[in-house]
């Protein structure tokens, strides 16, 4: 959990940054200094990682990739 309060501008640059969108060097610069922040704290995080779903286009339910699919 986050202890500073951001602006959402910021958590925007953070989220763009972590998912390869952009770079750091390419965020505003004052931006910059909470964006770095962010990204800390979420490479820090303890919360546990849920696993990977995708959709089955067929009847719209999720699947867990981890489960295997009968044939």
């Amino acid at each position: 959990m986050l202890d500073k309060k951001y602006c959402t501008v910021s958590i925007l640059f953070a989220a763009n940054v972590a998912d390869g969108g952009r770079t750091i060097d390419e965020v505003p610069t004052p931006f910059k200094a909470d964006v770095q922040a962010l990204l800390k704290t979420d490479e820090l995080s303890s919360e546990p990682a849920l696993p990977a779903t995708s959709t089955d286009s067929g009847n719209g339910f999720a699947k867990n990739d981890t489960q295997e699919v009968a044939k």
